[in-house]
């Protein structure tokens, strides 16, 4: 039984071949991918919309989130935790390649004025990653 059949049924929703293989993909992906990576990674066939449906319903369960990168490309990481999404990005400019970075979210988090709490963050930060410098 594969990591993502047993993540779905735990949250008691039902682990279909298709929203298996898609989070099977994004759970072994080191980067956030885009629906052509996540298409193309799939060796089983899949309809493309079949694969937007999935992923939808993977957000909207809390498996999995997204950013849009400045070229508007939708990319998807799975979560640490289910329904909890609240980290920075970094893109690359030169590769455009996607990171999440969790730790930026305790500094953010941190410097909140008293009684304010953060529910959703959404930071974008773009440079040059490590693999792109000189």
């Amino acid at each position: 039984m594969s990591k993502a059949f047993e993540l779905i049924q735990a949250q008691s929703q039902t682990p279909t071949s298709a929203r298996v293989l898609v989070l099977d993909t994004l759970l072994n992906a080191p980067l956030p991918l885009s629906h052509p990576e996540i298409q193309k990674r799939i060796v089983e066939p899949i309809d493309r919309v079949t694969i937007y449906r999935v992923l939808d319903w993977l957000s909207a369960q809390g498996f999995v989130h997204s950013v849009i990168s400045p070229d508007k490309t939708r990319r998807f990481k799975t979560n640490t935790q289910p329904s909890q999404h609240q980290h920075a990005h970094f893109e690359c400019t030169k590769c455009g390649q996607v990171y999440c970075l969790d730790k930026v979210d305790d500094a953010i988090a941190q410097s909140l004025p008293e009684r304010f709490t953060a529910n959703n963050v959404h930071l974008s930060i773009s440079g040059i990653c490590a693999n792109c410098q000189p």
